[in-house]
């Protein structure tokens, strides 16, 4: 008896060989068990076949190194098949059938030795083989724009395939798409000559919908797929709906800015949204998502919406939006105390509730008149007198909480100056 892990269906396929007298073939019972949510038996099905299995050539024939692909296949007798290669490199899984078709999942190894591996098709009857052919891996290709996004204007658009490494040798790809009825490609192949890292083509929207760009060099078995989106253009919606025209549809740009000591031209203005890693001065930035600063300094505003985890930031305002836990401490104003006076200062944050009391260092010549703060939690004021005897200098302001001090949101000490 041969037992097969449940598939994704909650289907349990166990086989049975049945041998008959002498004068009778052979009979391979297929027993599939339908499970529900809970585990539970709710349908038993049984199928029978006497021959051994068949299976056509594999589509696609061949996979590169590093690569993991479906491949699938139709053939006869497949039920309960077995699939399996004894090829160095390669694996396969997630295996699934009927009686005429049969999918699996294979990957190859970044050392996969090239040429031709045998993949084996058994079940209790047999067994059968085809082949499969391990390529070396494909240099990868991204489009600009990414995804690619056209409109159906009937005018054609320039897309541009950018190589990761320059091309070794003139060569010759073949175009082509999925559905022409919602794009078509201007020209079914394009040449990118020795050296080059680049090339435009151009596709034409035909009616909104999505298709798939299909990019191949069969001579060195590379295959690309890259998702095409046509829809109206802005000006076309536009003249649809013309309340669009009253609003502010433009985004910035959403991705990841990772940069090092860069000049930035006089003016630039660069608004990001995702993850900011890098050393940045004399720009303004709008960041969403973590902003993670090391030695920023300069006119630098950042406003990034999720985690802030700046080091050595001196002019950096930056409110999150996103869970912030506890007290954190913005700024004190003023920033500047006369000596021999009284003087009532603010100190903005969020969550200025939890604040227990507030400490001067050296607190000498210094008296606090306790102090509030407002609902939201969002401003502390507090009033100082100054004794005429007071040394001039630096006073560091901390702000104890159950759990320790309070942290200012820039890293830095909170400070204020005697003069």
């Amino acid at each position: 008896m041969k037992v097969l892990a449940p598939a994704p269906l909650l289907l349990a396929v166990i086989g049975f060989m049945l041998v008959c007298s002498i004068g009778y073939a052979a009979t391979e019972r297929i027993v599939d068990y339908e499970y529900d949510g809970a585990g539970n038996i709710i349908r038993i099905i049984t199928q029978e076949q006497s021959d051994p299995p068949s299976v056509s050539p594999l589509s696609p024939g061949f996979i590169n190194q590093g690569q993991s692909r479906s491949i699938t296949a139709t053939g006869s007798n497949l039920l309960g098949i077995d699939v399996h290669t004894d090829a160095p490199g390669l694996s396969i899984d997630a295996i699934q059938s009927d009686a005429s078709g049969i999918s699996f999942q294979l990957t190859a190894a970044s050392d996969a030795p090239l040429g031709n591996a045998v993949i084996r098709f058994s079940t209790g009857l047999g067994e059968v083989q085809q082949s499969i052919v391990v390529a070396e891996v494909s240099p990868a290709i991204t489009t600009n724009p990414g995804p690619i996004t056209i409109d159906i204007s009937g005018t054609s658009n320039t897309v541009t395939l950018n190589f990761s490494v320059p091309r070794p040798e003139n060569e010759t790809f073949n175009l082509s798409v999925v559905d022409p009825a919602t794009a078509t490609v201007d020209s079914t192949s394009f040449n990118i000559l020795s050296g080059q890292t680049s090339v435009d083509i151009s596709l034409t929207g035909v009616a909104e919908g999505a298709t798939v760009l299909l990019v191949d060099l069969p001579a060195k078995f590379y295959s690309y797929r890259f998702p095409v989106y046509v829809s109206k253009s802005y000006l076309e919606l536009a003249e649809e709906n013309p309340d669009m025209l009253q609003g502010n549809l433009f985004a910035a740009s959403v991705g990841v800015l990772l940069q090092d000591s860069t000049q930035f031209s006089t003016g630039s203005v660069t608004q990001i949204v995702g993850v900011e890693v890098g050393g940045l001065s004399g720009i303004t930035l709008d960041p969403v998502g973590v902003f993670y600063g090391d030695a920023l300094a300069g006119s630098l505003t950042a406003r990034p919406v999720g985690v802030n985890l700046s080091d050595a930031v001196k002019l950096a305002y930056s409110p999150i939006v996103e869970a912030v836990y506890g007290a954190l401490v913005d700024s004190i104003e003023p920033s500047v105390v006369v000596v021999d006076s009284t003087t009532e200062l603010t100190v903005t944050g969020l969550n200025l509730g939890e604040v227990i009391d507030i400490v001067f260092t050296p607190a000498d010549a210094i008296t606090l008149d306790g102090f509030t703060v407002n609902p939201e939690g969002t401003q502390l004021t507090f009033t100082l007198t100054i004794d005429p005897l007071a040394e001039m200098g630096e006073r560091t302001v901390s702000l104890p909480v159950v759990s320790g001090v309070a942290p200012t949101r820039s890293g830095q000490p909170l400070v204020i100056e005697l003069q």
